[in-house]
Order: C-alpha cells, then structure tokens, then sequence
C-alpha cells in the first residue's frame, strides 16, 4: 500500500508536525527533505519521470479496457443488456462490488510488500495485464459458442468490470506513493500538477483512439491493447525502482513489528496486538484529517458509482450497437480528462499561487 512506502526510518511522527504559515513545511517534511536533497535533482528526476510516464501508460491502458468492458457489460449478445434498452439489473450489484473486491485487493498487496514495493507493484500490475488477456480470450470463445453459454460470459464480464474498477484505484495510489517519495515537499508542489496533467494525456489519447479502433479491432481488441498498455506501465515503473536503486533513494518498505503491536505516539511498542482495522481505527483516532477525508473519499465514491449507474443505462437506451456505444463513450471520456488536464496543467498551477491549496480544495466541483 502507499502508506508502507517511507524516505527514512528516522521519519518524526505525526504528532511533531507544526506549521509556521499554511505553507511552510512541516517538521516531518524537513526531515524527509534532508535525505533527497544529497542526491542531485537531475537523477531522482530520471525516476520521476519513469514512473510519471508509467501512470500515463496506465491510466491509458484503463481507458481502453474500460470502453471495451462497459460496451460488453451492455452488450445484448454476451453481457447483461437487452433489445430496446433497460435490462441491466446487474450494474447496481456490480459497482456495489467494486469497494469490497477493492478491500481485498488492498489486503492483497499490502501481504505482498513483503517482497518489497517494486516487485510489489511488478506482480500486480502483471496481473493486471494478465486477466484482459484471459478474459479477452475466454469472450472470443463463448462467442463462437451457443446462445446457451451467455451465462458463462455474463460472469467472465461482470468479474472484468469489477476487477479493472478495483484495481486502477490500486496502481495509481502506487505510482504517486513513488512519486512523493523520490521528490521533495517543495518539488512536489511544483511537479504534480503537471505529472497530473501527464496522467491526462495519456488517458485523453487513448479514449479518443477508442472510436477510431473499435471498429477494426472489435471489443476484445481493447482488452488485449489494454493489457499491453500494462505491461509497458510495468517495464516503465520497474526502471524507475532500478534508477532509484542505482541512486541510493529508491523508497523502502516500512518495517513493522513481527508480533502485531502497535506503535504509539510515545514512539514505544504497545503490548497491544490489533487487526489492521483496528490500528485504522487508532490511527484516524490521532489524526482526525485522516478520518475526515476518509469518510469525504467514501461520499465520493458513491456519488460517482450513482452518476456512473445512471449515465450507463441511458447510453445503453440511446445506441444500441455495442461498437459505437463504446466509440462513443471513448470519446466522451476523451472531453473529461483533455478538460482535467488543462486544468492540471495551467489553471490550478496558476491559481494556487494567489490561493491556500486548504481553500482552493472547498471550490472544487
């Protein structure tokens, strides 16, 4: 997980942290500071820069498996759609699924570091590319098969909608946790909004490249250049680690007590052994802005998943053929992020420097 990902084991801890005015640093970003600013800008930015195109990869990749997935998951042929619109009683059950598939994957990952967080993220973004592939095969398959077997690809579908929601979420939280980890406090302020906007592009370009292909290349076609989209992001996101490596800052997993103890603010083992849970639960208990934006992140979501619900059953009722439903989508999608990336890259950098990110953050839509 991004939080296992630290610059120091001599890091203070959170009940250090002072603030002079709303933008100085903070005594824990100082002491992390110290540790990056031996090593010279222009090498942690060859890392930056690999892992920043790794999240633009990626965020494509997700473009263009989502087009194919949703037009699917719509499908009147293989997925839950029906003639003349409506049928689609699965959505609701299948974006409900998508925040406990995503706990999972999280529990997952977080046993996985122990491998460390490159091979970490290696694995799981290898998995990523893999199930597009399986499933992509799987679909070509049924579809050559009876009208008796739509079972078969209703679940081969619905597992695939619910995987790439669950797990985009994931990957990007990693790539980012690399990110604040090779750049300073003052270089991250300067350099993510316009790694941000990278992240745009690279998902603009490939939702609008969705209307231009699908016809050629078919539903599956997206799923299988979606799965190549990852494995580029893991060949870029495993030179970054190397690059870090080689420069003495790769990020380092944080250690934590082999009997299931806690730490508290004293800095001293509690005898206490809790579950994840609830050292959650202590941890939003000490930093009351982390439970805020927790239960902020939870309204969010379903917010989004209600609009998401909504804007798939009137597309489905407005076209009906699954290929220009997704060519469509692509290039609705295309809009949103070429819009949030003019904003990440030359809107928000501007108005942050005549305005407090803290009030700046109460604007946004």
């Amino acid at each position: 997980m991004g939080v296992a990902i630290k610059r120091n084991a001599t890091t203070p801890r959170v009940e250090q942290i002072e603030r002079i005015s709303p933008n100085a640093p903070t005594k824990m970003e100082v002491a992390q500071d110290d540790n990056l600013y031996s090593v010279d800008f222009s090498v942690r930015r060859k890392s930056a820069l690999l892992m920043a195109l790794a999240l633009s990869v990626h965020l494509g990749g997700y473009e263009l498996a989502r087009g194919g997935v949703v037009a699917l998951f719509t499908s009147d042929e293989l997925g839950f759609g029906r003639s003349g619109g409506g049928g689609l009683s699965a959505l609701p059950l299948a974006v409900g699924c998508v925040s406990p598939f995503s706990i999972l994957v999280l529990w997952v990952y977080g046993r996985s570091l122990r491998w460390g967080p490159a091979r970490a993220l290696r694995t799981h973004t290898l998995i990523t590319s893999f199930v597009p592939i399986f499933c992509a095969s799987v679909l070509k398959i049924l579809e050559r098969s009876a009208a008796g077997e739509r079972r078969w690809s209703q679940f081969i579908i619905f597992f695939a909608f619910v995987f790439q929601n669950a797990y985009v979420q994931l990957l990007y939280a990693q790539h980012w946790a690399f990110l604040s980890s090779v750049l300073t406090s003052n270089e991250g302020k300067r350099l993510f909004a316009p790694i941000a906007g990278l992240g745009s592009i690279g998902s603009t370009f490939c939702a609008g490249l969705v209307s231009h292909i699908v016809g050629r290349i078919g539903l599956t076609g997206l799923m299988y250049l979606a799965a190549c989209c990852y494995l580029v992001c893991a060949s870029l996101s495993e030179y970054a680690f190397v690059s870090a490596g080689r420069g003495h800052f790769a990020p380092k997993l944080k250690g934590t007590p082999q009997d299931g103890s806690i730490t508290t603010n004293g800095g001293n083992r509690s005898p206490y052994k809790g579950s994840t849970f609830d050292q959650a639960r202590l941890l939003f208990g000490r930093v009351p802005v982390l439970r805020a934006l927790f239960v902020e992140i939870i309204i969010s979501q379903s917010l989004s998943s209600l609009v998401n619900f909504i804007f798939l059953i009137n597309l489905k009722a407005s076209i009906a053929s699954d290929e220009l439903r997704a060519g469509w989508s692509g290039s609705f999608y295309m809009w949103i992020n070429g819009v949030s990336g003019i904003f990440q890259f030359i809107l928000i950098p501007r108005m942050l420097k005549f305005c407090d990110a803290r009030r700046f953050w109460l604007g946004m839509p």
